[in-house]
């Protein structure tokens, strides 16, 4: 399932969120993500509330606007910085 309903976070520049299928009329479809994701290169606001933000690039952000189309990553490193019980941000019902 998508975990959109009351995420705080936002598709800011270095945010990686996950990918959805694509319906006929070029609309996201809910709760169709995988293994997929995605980084923004900049921020992309109109993709909150359907796409999930669910983690954000802290180091090499300048490396992003090297990217191109069909670029590979040969490398990654993911590391936890939070320590203890994650506990997400969230809106409160109804909010923005």
């Amino acid at each position: 399932n998508s975990e959109v309903d009351n995420n705080a976070r936002r598709h800011e520049k270095g945010t990686l969120s996950m990918c959805l299928e694509i319906s006929q009329d070029a609309q996201p479809i809910p709760n169709t993500a995988g293994s997929q994701f995605f980084i923004c290169l900049d921020s992309q606001p109109y993709w909150n509330g359907l796409y999930t933000p669910f983690g954000k690039v802290v180091d090499g952000l300048d490396v992003l606007s090297r990217l191109d189309k069909g670029d590979e990553i040969k490398d990654i490193k993911i590391m936890q910085i939070r320590e203890g019980i994650y506990k997400p941000k969230t809106r409160k019902k109804g909010g923005g």
